[in-house]
């Protein structure tokens, strides 16, 4: 399935790719706005993809992945794997080699 999710900030509107629907993407951060993004928000580092690259912020529907049990799955390597595996991905970043334009940088914590 292919859906559209304007930013935080209202600034760009991105097409992603997943195989669940539009309920697992709860927020979208451009890198103008991903400073302000919330916790548990998955940090990616995104290069190689003309007028894309930067700091963007994918939060992901921790109610609709994890119902009940969030806390106990609401781990980093668990919303890691969402967007690793796939499941929820930006559609700008090429299906067969996708690891070449991006990098984690982790998942924004409030301490």
């Amino acid at each position: 399935m292919i859906f559209n999710k304007a930013c935080s900030c209202k600034k760009t509107n991105e097409t992603f790719r997943t195989t669940f629907g539009k309920k697992i993407l709860e927020q979208v951060f451009c890198p103008l706005c991903v400073e302000n993004a919330e916790e548990n928000t998955l940090l990616v580092n995104i290069s190689g993809v003309p007028g894309r690259s930067g700091l963007w912020g994918v939060k992901f529907n921790a109610d609709f992945l994890f119902g009940k049990n969030k806390k106990n799955k609401l781990t980093d390597d668990a919303l890691i794997d969402v967007f690793d595996s796939q499941k929820c991905i930006f559609d700008f970043i090429p299906q067969r080699t996708p690891r070449m334009f991006y990098r984690i940088e982790g998942v924004k914590r409030n301490i």
